[in-house]
């Protein structure tokens, strides 16, 4: 029996409207890749990282380089807020679903590209 023979119920993903199945997949690799490049970051990052530039006492910019874990805990939790969305909002119209499942890769894409930004400055 294939997956394909399946019901739709032990499908995975399959308590997601189809049209937002693919932005979501998207939506965990971006995750995943985040996560993956932070902990990269932290086995070679300084202990103390400049990250809030914009405090005006400069003492104060210095972090703790577990500080780069924030970028995959918003992408997580911005995930997980559009899948909630998505999955309250099935019965609305289809762009609708769309519409906040495709945000979610942009507000992902967006976060990764910051990070990716940040670690090259740290290195």
């Amino acid at each position: 029996m294939s997956l394909r023979d399946q019901p739709d119920q032990f499908k995975v993903g399959s308590s997601l409207p189809f049209n937002a199945r693919l932005p979501f997949r998207w939506c965990l690799s971006l995750s995943l890749l985040s996560l993956a490049l932070a902990g990269f970051g932290l086995t070679w990052l300084q202990p103390m990282i400049p990250l809030l530039y914009s405090v005006t006492n400069t003492s104060l910019q210095l972090v703790s380089r577990w500080w780069i874990l924030v970028f995959p805990g918003l992408a997580v939790l911005f995930a997980l807020i559009h899948l909630i969305l998505v999955r309250v909002l099935r019965d609305w119209a289809e762009i609708i679903i769309r519409l906040i499942a495709w945000s979610c890769v942009v507000l992902e894409i967006i976060l990764l590209l910051i990070q990716i930004r940040l670690l090259w400055v740290l290195g």
